[in-house]
Parts: C-alpha cells; structure tokens; sequence
C-alpha cells in the first residue's frame, strides 16, 4: 500500500539518515579521543506523538539521539550529543509527502 511506502521512506531519511550518520561517523570520533559534537535534527514535534509518519521520525531521533548520549556516556568518550528542534519550515520534502520516493528524492537533492 502507498501509505506504507510512504511511512518506510520518511523513516528511511529522518530517522535511519541520522542513524546511518552515527554508525559513520562515531567511530572515527572515538578514535580520535578529541572533543566532539554531534548535532541531529528533529523538529518541535519530536517533543510530540502525534499521529503521522513525519511526527514518528521526528520522536525517534530524539529517542536514538538521547540512547546514543547514554552510551557515549558510558564509554565515558569525549563525544556530546545535541538535537535541534526547529519549527515547522516550508520545505520540499514536506509540501511534496505524497509524492513517490523517486520524485521525493528529485525534489529534495535539487532544492540543495
């Protein structure tokens, strides 16, 4: 169903984008023992549960955010975790939701 499409890409680029971001860039961060800042963005509705794929992934990167915090925490590592929350901006990616995923990804790369 086309909801669900829509549901796997819009956690596949908020939510899993900044998780891939992690899995790529931490362990050099550790090696380097220097220290580090990481900064994801959420949005005001990560504060939120409301209904909506949009909504969901923007929790979620709250949650992963804060869960890597705990674990760099405990590795006692030089790396801070910080999340920005902006409002609500008129972007592509939200005015085009209902697209397919390869016009998403059209829309989103050309407007950059």
């Amino acid at each position: 169903p086309r909801e669900f499409e829509t549901a796997k890409w819009v956690l596949s680029v908020n939510l899993f984008g900044t998780i891939h971001g992690h899995h790529a860039f931490v362990p050099q961060m550790l090696k380097q023992g220097n220290e580090c800042h990481i900064i994801n963005t959420s949005s005001t509705l990560g504060f939120q549960t409301p209904n909506g794929n949009y909504p969901i992934s923007k929790h979620g990167i709250v949650a992963v955010s804060e869960a890597l915090h705990h674990e760099l925490t405990g590795l006692k590592s030089n790396i801070k975790v910080h999340v920005m929350m902006p409002g609500i901006a008129d972007t592509p990616f939200q005015v085009n939701i209902g697209n397919t995923r390869n016009q998403h990804q059209t829309i989103v790369l050309s407007s950059r």
